[in-house]
């Protein structure tokens, strides 16, 4: 089970992981209905390139701290994905 805190209503969505264990997201979605919660998981699901459907909000659905399933991966799976895709699009280029 992975651990996220999502803050809605940002200027640009974005992943982040913290202190190695757990992940903090921003979101532009509101949070009103599902918008903030389906925001997290289609982006969750592009950056590990997995289906939405194999990423499951199993407690938290209305709060700010959730925990979420990701099926087939592990949680340090998970993290290491993240990290690697974080720092390999924010790294300069080398031209």
């Amino acid at each position: 089970m992975l651990g996220v805190c999502v803050h809605a209503k940002a200027k640009k969505n974005r992943l982040e992981v913290v202190d190695g264990t757990r992940l903090k997201a921003w979101v532009t979605a509101a949070p009103e209905g599902d918008k903030a919660n389906d925001a997290l998981v289609v982006m969750l699901a592009r950056r590990l390139r997995v289906s939405k459907t194999s990423i499951t909000i199993v407690r938290g659905r209305t709060q700010r701290e959730k925990i979420l399933r990701v099926d087939n991966l592990t949680v340090e799976k998970v993290l290491e994905e993240v990290s690697n895709r974080y720092h390999l699009s924010s790294s300069p280029s080398s031209t």
